[in-house]
């Protein structure tokens, strides 16, 4: 499999109020990321929107990269 290296790419990330980064909520723009936190919590899984803007998460831009390093069959 060949797969594409991404490099630099803007996206949009939850981060707790210790500055710790939600990586399942990685989305290209403002309102996927928000809407994907939605859907988690309309399905169970963790605080709604609100919640998390009250108790301190923010949504943030980062720059993305990912390198690759090794294949699936040969681990870190």
């Amino acid at each position: 499999m060949n797969i594409q290296e991404v490099k630099g790419e803007e996206m949009y990330c939850l981060f707790a109020p210790d500055g710790s980064f939600q990586s399942n909520t990685l989305s290209p723009d403002f309102p996927s990321c928000v809407a994907f936190i939605k859907i988690m919590h309309k399905k169970g899984i963790g605080r709604s929107f609100h919640e998390l803007c009250v108790a301190g998460y923010r949504v943030m831009p980062v720059k993305v990269t990912v390198v690759v390093n090794g294949d699936e069959n040969k681990p870190f």
